[in-house]
């Protein structure tokens, strides 16, 4: 007899058609937990997909340039892993959740109720590994993902806890407690990718203000040399090149 994802349940309040919890919502989207939780593995399953090729090809181009690595802390370093420690733990006491409530049921297992759970929990490994590796790379432009995935991991809970309260479950109830924690720190991690964002974005724009070349230094009278050659300035005159040359000729002088 095959399982079905969303089991049966002839003994509760159906959400679907002859006793069935169906993954279509067929009486709503706040009437089906089972979709809600479905859904729920989507933004996951997606940042799973994106994040390992990049972390895998990416890596290891970035491993064979260089040997020697800069470590760059982006803004909100220590709360960011806070947060998602939290959100494992929390994903982790889910899933817990949904497996002793699944073997309560005697029509048999319920998938939706731990499963969804654990790939999020994959998701959220994924995640801070995929930031780790960013921090690493210093490059910035990667973390734009993760904005729409902590938005959508959001909503999607949101719409669970509202499930949850429209079928009647209680402050008696741990499902509806975890839901809020979660809530609250998904909430927390949108919150603080857009904060990140908003620093990046601002240093960025004042970085290009003050990298500006001047009209004077556009003149034809100067001329712009590699790093090589200046390595301190960018733009210099023929004079100022030929007395940098000229310096290693100078005999060294104890201070």
């Amino acid at each position: 007899m095959m399982v079905k994802f969303c089991g049966s349940h002839a003994n509760i309040t159906p959400l679907g058609h002859h006793g069935n919890w169906s993954i279509v919502p067929e009486v709503g989207v706040l009437e089906n937990e089972c979709f809600l939780n479905t859904l729920r593995m989507l933004p996951h399953i997606l940042l799973i997909l994106f994040a390992l090729p990049v972390i895998i090809l990416l890596g290891h181009s970035q491993s064979r340039q260089s040997q020697a690595r800069t470590w760059v802390y982006f803004p909100h370093h220590n709360v960011r892993w806070v947060l998602t420690l939290t959100l494992l733990v929390l994903t982790l006491c889910q899933l817990l959740e949904g497996v002793f409530s699944s073997n309560l049921d005697d029509l048999g297992p319920r998938l939706y109720l731990f499963v969804p759970f654990g790939v999020s929990f994959v998701g959220g490994i994924v995640s801070i590994t995929y930031y780790h590796n960013i921090e690493l790379w210093n490059s910035s432009k990667f973390l734009l993902p993760l904005v729409p995935y902590w938005l959508a991991s959001l909503a999607i809970e949101t719409l669970r806890m509202l499930c949850m309260n429209k079928l009647g479950m209680g402050e008696q109830h741990l499902r509806m407690h975890l839901a809020r924690v979660g809530i609250v720190v998904f909430g927390g991690l949108a919150l603080l990718e857009a904060d990140v964002w908003r620093q990046l974005v601002r240093l960025f724009s004042k970085y290009l203000l003050q990298s500006k070349i001047t009209k004077k230094l556009n003149n034809f009278k100067y001329r712009q040399y590699s790093q090589h050659s200046l390595p301190k300035y960018s733009y210099s005159s023929p004079k100022s090149v030929s007395n940098h040359n000229s310096l290693p000729w100078l005999p060294a002088t104890d201070p």
